[in-house]
């Protein structure tokens, strides 16, 4: 009897699922909506968003749908998240190799993570809940957060000024204590943070820059990985933090950016929703490596008091290297693309500046808070 044969991809499927029952510290079942919940599911989402006229017919259509697959939101969107990136990474170009197969982990920590799978070309990519709450946070409290000005024909522009930003800042305290308390959720405790309160996005023009900023955000993380596997990196041998592991483990990443951006890139012009200018110049994946980088020296200040001096000690290069590469890779793609728009390449790279310049003016204000609670005698696990 001959041996049936394994595809790589199955192989990999097969290996996602030991790892999951491996890493997953919570039920996965326990985040799939009950059947009977729909209803109460619909009106909390419509809560959310006030200003978007949702259908409720559709919406609880989408929502049975995951109920009855058994699978949770994250995983849903992950599902989505991957068959988006696989084929825009195909349609410009790069090999998948034996495939990916990519799942949600509901346990520990902030990350996404690849792993090739042995004795194949498939690999595996995962993403916590952690990370995808962060991101999701993190896109509600920029939407809060960034004025938009209308102009004569109707038009509305997001203005980046920090001037502007800080009176919407300082007019809005709870706005203010709820950056603090993102920063300060992800600081104390990293493994299981806290998911912070639900809040109201009143404006559809907002609630549109939420969905805009998280899937730019997810999309760059998604085919940061996705380089990874495109690179057919592995972990074997860079496990190290000095000399030429760490180098060879930089130079890995910034592969991985370099792909990342250029996959996020096509992704915001190639989409079923429309242009999304975030992605498009990669707005979304500079704010979440600079919120992330924050968000380090935050678990510092709550270890030690101080983020002076602050380094880093895992395999990634430096924040200004990763945000290099990303500006790089804009402005390869324009040139040989569109080799004659330097005004627009200059306009995308100006505002990649500025969204650095928000999270760290941000990060700045609410560094203080952290500072405060340190002293107060709270410390990070």
């Amino acid at each position: 009897m001959s041996e049936e044969i394994v595809s790589d991809l199955e192989a990999a499927h097969d290996y996602r699922d030991q790892l999951l029952d491996r890493l997953n510290t919570d039920d996965p079942a326990s985040y799939v909506l009950p059947i009977d919940r729909l209803d109460e599911a619909v009106d909390f989402i419509k809560g959310q968003y006030p200003g978007l006229d949702f259908k409720d017919a559709d919406l609880k259509s989408k929502l049975a749908e995951r109920s009855a697959a058994g699978m949770s939101r994250s995983e849903s969107d992950m599902e989505e998240l991957r068959s988006e990136v696989e084929r825009v990474a195909k349609n410009i170009g790069y090999k998948l190799h034996g495939g990916v197969s990519a799942g949600v982990i509901h346990g520990p920590g902030v990350r996404a993570i690849q792993q090739k799978v042995m004795l194949t070309e498939a690999s595996v990519i995962f993403m916590t809940r952690h990370l995808g709450t962060l991101i999701y946070r993190l896109a509600k409290l920029l939407a809060r957060t960034l004025p938009q000005d209308v102009g004569a024909d109707g038009s509305k522009s997001i203005i980046w000024a920090l001037d502007e930003i800080n009176e919407v800042l300082y007019a809005d305290r709870q706005l203010q204590q709820d950056w603090d308390f993102f920063f300060m959720d992800y600081s104390i405790d990293p493994d299981c943070p806290s998911i912070g309160e639900a809040r109201k996005v009143e404006h559809s023009d907002e609630a549109h820059l939420v969905f805009d900023l998280r899937e730019s955000m997810e999309w760059f993380v998604l085919s940061h990985e996705y380089g990874h596997h495109i690179m057919q990196h592995s972990l074997d041998g860079v496990a190290g933090v000095q000399g030429e592991e760490y180098e060879l483990a930089k130079g890995k990443e910034c592969q991985a950016d370099l792909i990342g951006a250029h996959i996020c890139m096509a992704l915001g012009v190639q989409n079923e929703r429309g242009l999304n200018f975030n992605a498009m110049f990669n707005i979304g994946a500079v704010i979440i490596l600079t919120a992330l980088d924050c968000i380090m020296r935050g678990r510092s200040i709550m270890r030690s008091g101080s983020d002076d001096g602050f380094s880093d000690s895992s395999t990634h290069p430096p924040l200004d290297y990763r945000l290099g590469a990303i500006s790089f890779m804009l402005r390869y793609i324009y040139k040989e693309e569109k080799p004659d728009a330097t005004e627009e390449v200059q306009w995308a790279l100006n505002f990649q500046n500025k969204a650095k310049d928000l999270i760290e003016y941000i990060w700045g204000h609410s560094k203080k808070y952290l500072h405060k609670c340190y002293l107060h005698g709270m410390r990070s696990e």
